[in-house]
């Protein structure tokens, strides 16, 4: 898997975050014919990952409205910290995520049958405009995933 960074100003110019790195594997396995590749990958981070002040002006309607960017965000979201969790245990780690229509969601990461971390919002109250407030949360979520990892081991192989 290719290094990347992040260059954004910010906690995370500079350093290469295996959080990133998740975010742009997924999103490389969802371009199927290669569009992507030659686009920079802070291009595609924002592109293709970060949402705009639009996608959270239509998270904070009323229901009926598309969230389908919000949707796409909270998936690759939990499927990279899934991600994370597995290259730095070697444990197969997976993630559900669900969002209806009024905005209402829930993310589960797992293990077995141990539950690493369960996370649910309300309308508006999930999405990122940058990539370091991306990586803090999903470095967040990633360490309380290795604690439970490391209190219960041998659920996690159930």
């Amino acid at each position: 898997m290719p290094e990347h960074t992040a260059t954004q100003a910010g906690p995370t110019s500079g350093r290469v975050y295996p959080f990133v790195n998740c975010v742009l594997s997924i999103l490389d396995s969802y371009d199927k014919f290669g569009l992507w590749a030659q686009k920079p990958k802070e291009e595609r981070l924002r592109k293709y990952f970060l949402l705009d002040s639009d996608a959270f002006k239509g998270a904070n309607t009323l229901c009926g409205t598309d969230s389908a960017p919000i949707r796409r965000q909270a998936a690759i979201f939990f499927q990279a910290v899934a991600m994370a969790l597995e290259i730095r245990t070697g444990a197969r780690i997976g993630s559900i995520v669900e969002m209806d229509d009024e905005g209402l969601g829930r993310a589960v990461v797992y293990s077995g049958r141990l539950v690493l971390s369960v996370h649910g919002w309300r309308q508006g109250q999930f999405g990122f405009t940058s990539m370091d407030k991306a990586v803090e949360e999903g470095e967040r979520f990633i360490a309380a995933g290795l604690e439970w990892l490391e209190k219960y081991p041998d659920i996690a192989q159930l």
